[in-house]
């Protein structure tokens, strides 16, 4: 993200200062909307994470009513007894998927490349 930020030229941000816009108005009108990719990006793979967290919820939690996804699919798999259910831990492996495809599809609308060199003569 700050390597992102650190692109953007000096010239973008020193034309409003000469037209007199203050500092929080450079970045919430010229910055912000610049770094909006990269933000989108960074919220994207934080929520990956955390939804696909094992370690953590592993150390911490004892009650298999709120284990995460993660902990369900390993509990399903770590029982040599009991003959594996396929079809369940399939479905169950889907249903994880999905809404990481949806909010990465509601992002991708949001989501749109930005091209500096254009805004400099």
């Amino acid at each position: 993200m700050r390597q992102y930020a650190k692109q953007i030229p000096d010239e973008i941000l020193e034309a409003p200062r000469i037209d007199g816009a203050n500092e929080w108005t450079i970045f919430s009108k010229i910055v912000v909307p610049i770094l909006i990719p990269s933000i989108i990006t960074t919220a994207l793979l934080t929520f990956m994470a955390y939804w696909n967290a094992y370690l953590m919820p592993l150390i911490m939690l004892t009650d298999p009513k709120k284990f995460t996804v993660p902990l369900i699919i390993q509990n399903m798999t770590q029982n040599f007894y009991d003959p594996l259910n396929y079809g369940a831990l399939m479905a169950l492996l889907a249903t994880s998927v999905i809404p990481i495809i949806l909010i990465y599809g509601w992002l991708q609308t949001k989501f749109k490349a930005t091209n500096l060199d254009s805004a400099i003569k």
